[in-house]
C-alpha cells in the first residue's frame, strides 16, 4: 500500500507540474503567435514547441523513474503489476490533466494554422 500511496502522490505531484509549467505557457504561447504576422507566428510556434518538449524532458523523468523500477520488479511481484495497472488507468483518464492537454492541444492546432496559412501563402501569392 505504501508503494500505491507513493505512485498517487507522484501522479498528482506530475499533474501538477504538467499543469503549471506546460498548461498554461503553451495556452498562452499559441494565443500569442495565432496573433502575430504570418512568418513571425511560425518562428513563434516553433520556439513555444522547443519550449513545450524541454518542459516535458524536465517533468517526465520524476514520475517515470518510480515506474520504471516497479516495471523491472513487475514479473516477479503481483504488488508491483497492480501499482503499474494503478498508474495507468489514473494516468490520463481523470480531469488532473486537463489544462495540460488543452495547452498542448493549442499549441498543436495553433502550428498548423500557422504552418498552412504560410504555405498558402507561399503557393497561392
Amino acid at each position: 500500500m505504501d508503494e500505491l500511496k507513493t505512485i498517487e502522490q507522484e501522479l498528482n505531484s506530475w499533474s501538477d507540474i504538467l499543469n503549471i509549467a506546460v498548461g498554461a505557457p503553451s495556452l498562452a504561447f499559441a494565443l500569442a503567435c495565432a496573433s502575430l504576422p504570418e512568418y513571425i507566428n511560425l518562428i513563434g510556434c516553433a520556439i513555444s514547441i522547443a519550449m513545450w518538449i524541454s518542459l516535458m524532458a524536465y517533468a517526465r523523468p520524476s514520475f517515470s523513474r518510480k515506474l520504471q523500477e516497479l516495471r523491472l520488479r513487475q514479473d516477479k511481484d503481483e504488488r508491483a503489476r497492480e501499482i503499474i495497472k494503478f498508474s495507468e488507468e489514473n494516468f490520463l483518464s481523470n480531469y488532473k490533466f486537463s489544462p495540460y492537454l488543452l495547452g498542448s492541444l493549442s499549441l498543436v492546432l495553433v502550428a498548423g494554422y500557422s504552418y498552412l496559412s504560410v504555405l498558402l501563402k507561399l503557393l497561392f501569392p
